[in-house]
């Protein structure tokens, strides 16, 4: 499964990842703010107040950028 993601997408850790629902419920939802390559992203948490890189693979797109 492609799991394509744009600036501007809001995302939040895939509920399929064991590690990933325990960051979801500390960091919340976060909004891409850079692609870097196939594997990884760039997203800004509002509740940490700074960006993270993050695995593509354990996040799911909530809501698309247009």
């Amino acid at each position: 499964m492609e799991n394509k993601m744009k600036v501007g997408d809001l995302v939040r850790f895939s509920k399929n990842n064991m590690y990933a629902k325990k960051l979801d419920t500390k960091w919340g939802l976060g909004l891409v703010t850079k692609t870097h390559n196939d594997h990884d992203t760039e997203v800004w948490y509002a509740k940490l107040e700074t960006t993270r890189t993050i695995a593509r693979d354990i996040l799911e797109v909530i809501n698309e950028t247009r």
